[in-house]
C-alpha cells in the first residue's frame, strides 16, 4: 500500500511539473481527486504556496468549515475560487503566508471535505527561544 501511495504521489508531482512553471511558489500544494497532497505544511512567513488543480473540482476554503459551518479562525481569511483541474494542471492561485498561525482549509465542493479533503498550512515564526538557540549553537567553544 505505501509503494501504491508513493507511486501516487510521484505521478502527481509529474503531472502538475508544466502547470507548476506557470504557479512558482516556495511550495507547491497538488489538489487532486479528494486530497491535498501534502495535506500538511510547515512554512516560515513569507513564504509562498502555489495550488495546482490536477484532477476535478475545488476550491481552496480557509474561512467557514464546509462540513460543522464554523469559521475556521484562521488569522487571515483565505478563498480560492472553484477551478476545475485537468492533465496538465490548472494553477489556481499563490497564496503568500505572512501572517504567523495555523491556518485549516477544506475544499468546499460538494463532498470533497467529508470524503477528508482537508489542509492544515503551520506557518512557523521564529521566536526569541530560536534566536536563544542559534547563538548558543553558533558560539566558539575555547
Amino acid at each position: 500500500m505505501k509503494k501504491l501511495f508513493l507511486v501516487l504521489t510521484v505521478l502527481c508531482f509529474t503531472l502538475a511539473f508544466r502547470a507548476h512553471s506557470q504557479c512558482e511558489a516556495d511550495h507547491l500544494i497538488i489538489l487532486n481527486n479528494f486530497e491535498f497532497v501534502p495535506s500538511e505544511l510547515t512554512i516560515e512567513p513569507g513564504e509562498t504556496v502555489a495550488f495546482v488543480n490536477i484532477e476535478g473540482e475545488h476550491t481552496l476554503n480557509g474561512i467557514t468549515n464546509s462540513i460543522s459551518g464554523e469559521p475556521f479562525n484562521n488569522p487571515i481569511d483565505i478563498f480560492l475560487e472553484q477551478s476545475s483541474g485537468n492533465s496538465d494542471g490548472v494553477c489556481m492561485g499563490i497564496v503568500s503566508f505572512d501572517t504567523a498561525g495555523i491556518f485549516n482549509f477544506d475544499c468546499s465542493v460538494g463532498y470533497n471535505a467529508v470524503a477528508g479533503m482537508n489542509l492544515t498550512v503551520t506557518v512557523d515564526a521564529f521566536d526569541l527561544n530560536d534566536l536563544m538557540i542559534d547563538m548558543y549553537n553558533t558560539q566558539e567553544v575555547p
